[in-house]
Order: structure tokens, then C-alpha cells, then sequence
């Protein structure tokens, strides 16, 4: 799609003359007012390029700041260095760090080891050596109970021996002591049995469930350190959020470096220029001829030999009160940082409507409804409708400014008797 540039039409009133007739003295013919041609005033367009001022501002602005707390032993950069989105800037010091790092990594390991072991469940080995345990308890119950049943016969005959006069009390005293002492034998040999069978039922169900939990809990606690400790050695590394420029360097290798809340210092400043930003304050009478989208060229009076191409990003739609113009920012590729914030740029809006004309609301007439503007033709005027849009009270914008040219001119305050065709003299 072509673009044209916007532009604004001048006046340029041609030298008065005098008033112009056919023929002199006697030689008048009778009807001489008749043959009287229309003097008329004419204005010359002009197409005249007008450029408007505007400033480079910085696209935008990175305090570079520490995600931690920690001791800074490298700045990789200085100022005035480009750098790109991900370039190492400032490298923190990460002895510390790395043992943290190889601290969790071995909780880790330990937490997942016990949580294999435990949902693998009993060896075939330990299941056998508790089978062999219990049956050794289950033997010594036999033996125990067949050593007990045989004292405790002892025992009662002893009492019946006693009740008859047949023993001595220290006898019977002798006898209940080998009683009791069987007895604990026994009963022992039968607790142990008991804890044996536990042991072997425990190890073939295998781990219960809240068990289970609880050592995968761990599992997650041990990779949460890990990653929390590999993030820290990660932040020691602070790279660049941008393409940039460094244009302030705060800190050295050293000095303490801190986050930036709640009283933390910055380490460096980047800006990005590329793109760069253009605002321009645009008049009322032509913010609505640009809109977002639109190409511009633009211009830097200390690089009278480059020139610049952008689009228009935003169209403020409030205009500012202390002199009623709008705000309007345009992105210009700016791939060698030639642009610098501050540079004072002429701005050439570009658009792909056909160029708009201004002229004077008094060249023109209404006639059988219609808006007429006369454009000279030799010695001749050619008649043309046109539709128009106000500018302001002096000056309306011809809509199809096709239908006139560079040095074209157009009568000032036009007689009604002009018609297409009609022939004047220009004063």
C-alpha cells in the first residue's frame, strides 16, 4: 500500500492588477457593460511538507537488583556495554551455596532409600531367620511346659506329704520354689513364642499404610530443600531481563550485594533503545488524520544523513490541558543504537489515505445545494464540487484532494455570476 505524506496547503496571494476590459474609446460597442470579463482573486496551493517536533524516550528502564542476600565477586560489565536478555551481569560468590546444594542432595538420596527399602518389604532372608527364631521358641515351649507339668506333679505330692506329717517344711518350701520357677520358665518361653509370631506376621504384611505416607512426606520435604538450595546457586548468577545498554554501574567485586526490598541497593541500570521511543505532541486539527498503525519518518538534526522509520504505538486520547495537543508515541527500529532518550527528532507522518488540502472557507460558493470551488484553466475557470470537512473557522479540508494539484489556483470570494467555463482576469 503506498504512503503519501500528510500535508497542509499555504496561501500565496499573486500581485493585485487592474481591472482588465476588451477595447478602448470609440471603439466601445454599444453594449460594452455586457462584454465586461470578472476580475477575481486567486491563491496558489502549495504542497508544503511540516514536520513536528518530538523527543526520544527511553523504551524502557531495569534496575538490576540481588534475588538474595550475598557477597559479590565478579561485574561482568561496564557501563556503556550492550548486553543481551539472559547475559551473565554479576556473579555472586557460591562456595556456600554448593555445599547447601550437596548437603540436600544426600537427604534427598537417604529419604528415597528408606522409602524403596520399605516398599520393597522383607527380604526372603529375614523372613526365614524370624520362621527359624520362632520355631526355636515354639521348642522351648515344649520343653517348658513338659518340665513344668512334671515339677508341678512334684509339687502336689509334696503338699500331700506335708499336710501328712510324712516332710518337713523346708521340703515343701524346696519343692514350691522348683514349682514357681518352672512355671516363670514356661510362661516365658510362651511370651517369647508370641513376640516371635509377631515379628514374622509384621514382616510378611509389610509396611502399613501411615508408614508409607509419612516416608514419602519426607521424600517431598528432601527434594523441596534440594530445589530451594539449587534456586539459591542459581540467583547467585544475576543475568540481564533485557536487551540493553548498562548506563549506570553502582557496585563492585567485594561489596555486599542485597535485595531490593526493603533497603537494598541497585547494582546496575539498563536501558533498551531498541526499539526506541518517539513522543510527539500533535494539535488538535490533526490528531485524528493519525492513527495507530501508521508509518513516519523521522529525522535527527545531528544525523542529517540517516533517516528513521517507525509506526505509531498509541494515540492519547486525552489531550494535554495547558495547550490542548496529543500525545502521540511511535516504536522506530533503532538496531544500532543511533537514537539516543533526549535526541530531538522532526516527526513526518506518513499515511496511506491520499494527501488531505486545506482551503480558505471563502473560495467557496453554494450553489443548487452544493459546494463549488473555481480552479483556474488558462484565462478560464473550471467549476468543482467538492466535500469538505472543517479545520477550523478560516480553513476546511477538501475530502478528494485528488481533484487538485502542486501550483494550482483557486479563486478567493467568487463572483455568483462564475460558471464552468467562464473567463476572468486574475488581479
Amino acid at each position: 500500500m503506498n504512503k503519501r505524506f500528510r500535508t497542509i496547503t499555504i496561501l500565496s496571494v499573486l500581485a493585485a492588477s487592474t481591472m482588465v476590459f476588451t477595447g478602448c474609446g470609440t471603439d466601445l460597442p454599444a453594449n460594452a457593460s455586457e462584454q465586461q470579463i470578472p476580475s477575481v482573486k486567486t491563491i496558489t496551493l502549495s504542497s508544503v511538507e511540516r514536520g513536528l517536533i518530538g523527543k526520544v524516550v527511553v523504551n524502557e528502564t531495569v534496575e538490576i537488583y540481588s534475588k538474595q542476600p550475598g557477597r559479590i565477586a565478579s561485574i561482568l560489565v561496564e557501563e556503556g556495554a550492550k548486553v543481551k536478555k539472559g547475559d551473565l551481569l554479576v556473579q555472586l560468590e557460591t562456595s556456600e551455596l554448593e555445599v547447601q546444594v550437596r548437603k540436600a542432595q544426600a537427604g534427598l538420596d537417604a529419604a528415597q532409600a528408606q522409602l524403596a527399602n520399605t516398599l520393597e518389604g522383607a527380604r526372603q532372608e529375614d523372613i526365614r531367620a524370624v520362621q527359624g527364631a520362632l520355631d526355636a521358641a515354639h521348642a522351648l515351649v515344649d520343653q517348658s511346659k513338659a518340665a513344668f507339668d512334671q515339677i508341678q506333679i512334684t509339687y502336689n505330692q509334696a503338699k500331700n506329704h506335708y499336710d501328712m506329717g510324712n516332710i518337713t517344711k523346708d521340703e515343701l518350701e524346696l519343692a514350691t520354689t522348683n514349682y514357681k520357677t518352672a512355671k516363670s520358665a514356661y510362661d516365658a518361653a510362651v511370651a517369647n513364642a508370641r513376640s516371635a509370631q509377631a515379628k514374622l506376621d509384621l514382616l510378611k504384611a509389610g509396611a502399613a499404610a501411615s508408614t508409607i505416607d509419612q516416608l514419602r512426606a519426607q521424600v517431598a520435604a528432601a527434594q523441596a530443600d534440594l530445589d530451594s538450595a539449587n534456586l539459591m546457586l542459581r540467583n547467585a548468577s544475576i543475568v540481564s531481563p533485557i536487551d540493553g545498554i548498562v548506563v549506570k554501574k553502582y557496585a563492585k567485586a567485594g561489596e555486599m550485594a542485597f535485595t531490593a526490598m526493603p533497603s537494598g541497593a541497585s547494582l546496575l541500570q539498563l536501558v533498551s533503545l531498541d526499539p526506541a521511543k518517539v513522543e510527539v505532541s500533535v494539535p488538535e486539527s490533526e490528531v485524528n488524520q493519525i492513527k495507530e498503525g501508521d508509518s513516519i519518518d523521522i529525522q535527527v538534526a545531528s544525523l542529517p544523513d540517516k533517516k528513521f522509520q517507525g509506526t505509531v504505538s498509541f494515540v492519547s486520547p486525552v489531550s494535554d490541558p495547558n495547550n490542548n495537543t496529543f500525545t502521540v508515541r511511535l516504536t522506530v527500529p533503532n538496531p544500532e543504537n543511533l537514537l539516543r532518550a533526549g535526541n530531538v527528532v522532526t516527526v513526518n507522518f506518513t499515511a496511506d489515505a491520499a494527501k488531505r488540502v486545506e482551503i480558505p472557507r471563502d473560495s467557496i460558493i453554494e450553489k443548487d445545494g452544493k459546494k463549488l470551488v473555481y480552479k483556474l484553466d488558462g484565462d478560464q475557470v473550471r467549476e468543482i464540487a467538492v466535500t469538505t470537512e472543517d479545520k477550523n473557522k478560516d480553513w476546511v479540508f477538501v475530502e478528494n484532494s485528488s481533484l487538485f494539484h502542486h501550483e494550482d489556483k483557486i479563486v478567493i470570494s467568487p463572483p455568483a455570476s462564475l460558471s464552468d467555463g467562464t473567463k476572468v482576469v486574475v488581479e
